[in-house]
């Protein structure tokens, strides 16, 4: 196993210990928000930004580089970090959107 990959017992994923640079959108917000994803893996991470107990409990999450989406849904909040799970991930933004609106 990688040295920046670590096993996770209680949710079962593997962990990388690395971090990436993200954004945040969500429907009531009009620019993207920067922040930075640690503590990834399959199911969980944490993010970090200037910033969070402004935000809604649901929100859309995408890792620089990836066209991906992830649902992400707030498990715990400080004034400047989030522990998030991550539910539906779609590809393309025009499903973002749908989903959104609907």
């Amino acid at each position: 196993m990688k040295n920046n990959v670590q096993s996770d017992d209680m949710i079962g994923s593997a962990r990388t210990t690395d971090f990436f640079h993200g954004s945040i959108s969500h429907p009531l917000q009009t620019e993207h928000l920067s922040c930075v994803v640690r503590d990834f893996s399959q199911d969980t991470a944490l993010v970090e930004l200037p910033s969070a107990g402004d935000l809604p409990m649901n929100f859309w999450l995408r890792l620089e580089g990836e066209d991906t989406l992830r649902l992400c849904t707030v498990m715990a909040r400080s004034k400047s970090s989030l522990m998030v799970s991550f539910g539906r991930q779609i590809t393309e933004r025009r499903g973002a959107l749908r989903l959104a609106l609907a």
